[in-house]
């Protein structure tokens, strides 16, 4: 069950999620769920690194809104540059609804335009979902973490992380100023 978010509106997951490693096995979302033998395991920590991995994850967890009122989260995981997060979302009326997302998607396919793994969960009031995450790269560093925001704290980690951006690269282009005037000011005629 889900805890109320913190004051910062931004909270891991980690704890309420189990994660299998297939290798280079590729099932279907219905063979994973559906399959009696694979072994899931807890996630070990807020940010679960699988290293530099071409093997397909699969993570399953559980979402309940136990409020009278509709929640809406944003979940991000995976670094920027995997290439395939799907997220499957089975509601309580046994529906399945899929969302892509991925350095390999393209953007009007994603879920949530954003330059982050994210995808936008809405819970409506007195219901639980099952979600079933599959990620895939192509031999890229694979971490996961498993973070919920909401719409507050999503916006002001991205316009923290803009102003952050945008310092680096006034300081990067002034830096290549600089050296252009020297570079023509100091050469031989």
């Amino acid at each position: 069950m889900l805890q109320k978010a913190t004051d910062s509106g931004k909270q891991s997951i980690h704890q309420l999620a189990q994660y299998v490693d297939l290798g280079n096995q590729a099932l279907s979302f219905e063979e994973v769920r559906q399959s009696k033998t694979l072994q899931f395991i807890p996630m070990p920590n807020e940010n679960t690194d699988f290293g530099f991995t071409t093997h397909h994850i699969w993570v399953r967890f559980q979402l309940k809104n136990t409020t009278d009122e509709k929640e809406v989260y944003f979940f991000e995981t995976a670094r920027p540059i995997t290439d395939v997060a799907e997220l499957f979302v089975i509601d309580s009326s046994n529906k399945v609804r899929k969302y892509r997302s991925g350095d390999a998607i393209p953007y009007h396919e994603r879920n949530f335009d954003h330059r982050k793994t994210i995808f936008k969960i809405v819970l409506e009031p007195k219901t639980h979902q099952q979600f079933y995450l599959h990620v895939k790269s192509d031999g890229e560093m694979l971490s996961m973490p498993m973070i919920l925001y909401s719409m507050e704290a999503l916006i002001q980690t991205t316009s923290f992380e803009q102003f952050v951006f945008g310092f680096f690269y006034g300081i990067l282009i002034i830096a290549a100023i600089l050296y252009l005037f020297f570079f023509f000011a100091m050469r031989d005629n």
